[in-house]
């Protein structure tokens, strides 16, 4: 009968350890396949580096006189100028966020 407290006790105390050490795993596993602020960030710049490069393309078939799609060109200019402007306010929030909180005493 001594065994078997002791082996149950056991038993349950691993089972607890594992309960308590399951959120946290699973919590490692969400932060290693989410993306973290960087990895975003990196993502956003190369999506705008993408249109503006795109566009420089379109915007050099035209003069060349290679594309005659004045339509698509114009879109992609726009696109890529859009792109620039919501990622340069973007970046003024960020700075402005960046001061407040370099501001703030403790």
């Amino acid at each position: 009968m001594v065994g078997k407290v002791a082996g149950s006790g056991y038993a349950q105390a691993i089972a607890n350890l594992q309960r308590t050490q399951a959120p946290a795993k699973a919590q490692e596993a969400a932060k290693a396949s989410s993306p973290g602020f960087g990895d975003t960030l990196k993502a956003a710049v190369a999506s705008v580096d993408k249109t503006q490069t795109t566009a420089d393309g379109a915007l050099k078939e035209l003069a060349s006189g290679e594309n005659v799609d004045l339509h698509g060109t114009m879109i992609a200019l726009e696109k890529a100028d859009i792109a620039l402007r919501t990622m340069v306010s973007v970046r003024d929030k960020l700075v402005s966020a960046y001061e407040q909180v370099m501001s703030t005493t403790i």
